[in-house]
C-alpha cells in the first residue's frame, strides 16, 4: 500500500494510518503539510497534530494571520498556562459553564460562538497541538531588516485604502458622518473584535452582539458593507493608522487633510442660485467638468422635469435625509463606495464645486418632501390613459371605414329590388 502513495508522503510519515489520512484528505494541499512538518520535529505525534489542526482547527483559527470566528492562536501558550489549555481544548463548553473568566472572555471575543467538543482530543494530542502552535508562532516572524520595510508598505496601503473606501462614512477626529468618528476606536473595543467586525460587519450584527447593535443604531440603521479584500493584515494596518491619526494633535490633523468638498461645506443657507445650478448638474444641462454622466440618466428626483429622471438606480429625493446631512452626503459624492458609481466616477470624479451644488439641490428636495415615485406613477398613468384613448379612437375610425366599405355596395346592389 505504501508504494501506491507519492514519494513525498512515504518519506514524511511514519505509519500507514497517517500516510492514508494525508493521501485521502490532503490531495492538492500536500505542499502546505510538507512545509509545516519541515518546521516541526517529524515525530508521529507531531504529524498527527499538524493533520488534526489542518482538518479541524483551521476553519476557525489561524496562527499569526488574525482572528476568524475564533481567536488567533499565535502565542496562545504565553497568554495561558498549558494545563488550563489542555483542559479547555477537549471540552470548552464545560470550562465556560464553570464560570471561568478567561473562557468567558474568549466566548465574548468570538461573538458567542462556542468551540465544539472533541471527544478524540486526548491530553497527549492536546499537548502535541500546543507544541505545534508554539513552533508555528515562532516561524511566523519576519527576517531581520524586513520589519520596517513591511510596516511602511502596510501603512501606505492602509492609508490609500482608507482614503478610497472609508472616508465616505468615517473621519478620524472630524466628527461622525454616516458612520462613527474613528478617533480612539481601539480604546473603545479590543483589536480582535474590531478586526472581526471590519471583515464582516453584517455577520457580527446578526449574531446579536450588543456593541455592533449600538453602532448600527448610532448610524441610523446604515449597515457597513462587507469588503471582500479586507484581510486580517489590512484590517490590522488600518487600526494602526487610526491609532496613529488619533494621537496626532489637532493642528497636525488639520494640516494633513487635503482640500475636499467636505471642507467647503458650511452651515450657511444655500441660495436659489445654488439649487438651480445643482438641478442643472443633475439634469445634464450643465455638463460635469471631468466628463461624468448626468445623474438623471439613472436616478429620479421629485420635481425634476419629464417623468422625474431615470429608474435604473435609487430615487434621490430623500438622499439628503438618508445620508444624515451635508458633510456625509458630500463625502459620499466625493468618493462613492458602490461598485457601479466607482466604475463611473473613479477616473472622472466630481469637482468640489459640483458636489456643493448637488448637495444644495438634494437638500432642497428633502425640504420639499415626498419621493419621485408617486409623481412618476401618476405621469405614467396619464401617459398610458392618453395613449389608450388615442388608440381606441384610431381603431374606431378604421373599423367604421371597413364596415361601410362592405355594407354600402351591398345596399346599392339590393336597391332596385327593395
Amino acid at each position: 500500500m505504501a508504494h501506491d502513495l507519492p514519494m513525498t508522503h512515504r518519506y514524511l510519515t511514519g505509519s500507514e494510518l497517517v500516510r492514508m489520512r494525508v493521501a485521502e484528505n490532503h490531495r492538492g494541499s500536500w505542499l502546505s503539510i510538507f512545509l509545516t512538518l519541515l518546521m516541526f520535529p517529524v515525530s508521529l505525534a507531531a504529524q498527527e497534530a499538524a493533520i488534526f489542526f489542518e482538518e479541524n482547527c483551521s476553519v476557525c483559527h489561524t496562527i499569526g494571520d488574525g482572528p476568524l470566528s475564533g481567536p488567533d492562536l499565535k502565542g496562545v501558550t504565553q497568554r495561558k498556562d498549558r494545563d488550563w489549555l489542555i483542559r479547555f481544548m477537549p471540552n470548552p463548553e464545560n470550562v465556560i459553564n464553570s464560570g471561568d473568566p478567561y473562557a468567558k472572555q474568549i466566548l465574548n471575543a468570538s461573538g458567542g460562538i462556542v468551540m465544539p467538543d472533541f471527544p478524540e482530543m486526548t491530553p497527549e494530542l492536546a499537548s502535541a497541538l500546543l507544541d505545534f502552535i508554539e513552533a508555528q508562532s515562532k516561524s511566523t516572524g519576519t527576517e531581520p531588516g524586513q520589519s520596517s520595510r513591511l510596516q511602511s508598505a502596510a501603512s501606505q496601503e492602509a492609508a490609500t485604502f482608507f482614503e478610497e473606501n472609508c472616508t465616505v462614512c468615517h473621519t478620524i477626529g472630524g466628527g461622525p458622518l454616516a458612520g462613527p468618528d474613528l478617533k480612539g476606536v481601539t480604546q473603545r473595543k479590543d483589536r480582535d473584535w474590531l478586526i472581526r467586525f471590519m471583515r464582516n460587519p453584517e455577520a457580527v450584527i446578526n449574531s446579536g452582539d450588543p456593541y455592533a447593535q449600538q453602532i448600527l443604531d448610532a448610524s441610523g440603521g446604515i449597515v457597513m458593507p462587507d469588503i471582500p479584500e479586507m484581510t486580517p493584515e489590512l484590517a490590522s494596518a488600518l487600526l494602526d493608522l487610526m491609532e496613529a491619526s488619533s494621537n496626532l494633535g489637532e493642528q497636525e490633523v488639520r494640516s494633513s487633510e487635503s482640500p475636499s468638498a467636505v471642507a467647503e461645506i458650511s452651515d450657511r443657507p444655500f441660495t436659489p442660485q445654488d439649487v438651480e445650478q445643482g438641478q442643472e448638474i443633475f439634469g445634464g444641462s450643465r455638463p460635469l467638468a471631468n466628463g461624468g454622466p448626468a445623474c438623471f440618466s439613472c436616478h429620479a428626483m421629485r420635481g425634476f422635469g419629464g417623468l422625474g429622471g431615470g429608474r435604473l438606480a435609487p430615487d434621490l429625493t430623500l438622499v439628503y435625509e438618508r445620508m444624515r446631512g451635508r458633510k456625509s452626503l458630500a463625502a459620499w459624492l466625493g468618493s462613492p463606495p458602490t461598485t457601479e458609481m466607482r466604475s463611473l466616477f473613479r477616473q472622472r470624479p466630481l469637482e468640489p464645486e459640483e458636489i456643493v451644488l448637488l448637495v444644495a439641490y438634494f437638500e432642497d428636495g428633502a425640504k420639499r418632501g415626498g419621493e419621485a415615485e408617486s409623481a412618476v406613477i401618476l405621469g405614467f398613468f396619464f401617459l398610458a390613459l392618453g395613449g389608450t384613448i388615442v388608440v381606441l379612437i384610431s381603431l374606431d375610425a378604421i373599423w367604421k371605414r371597413r364596415f361601410r366599405a362592405v355594407r354600402e355596395p351591398l345596399v346599392r346592389g339590393a336597391g332596385p329590388e327593395r
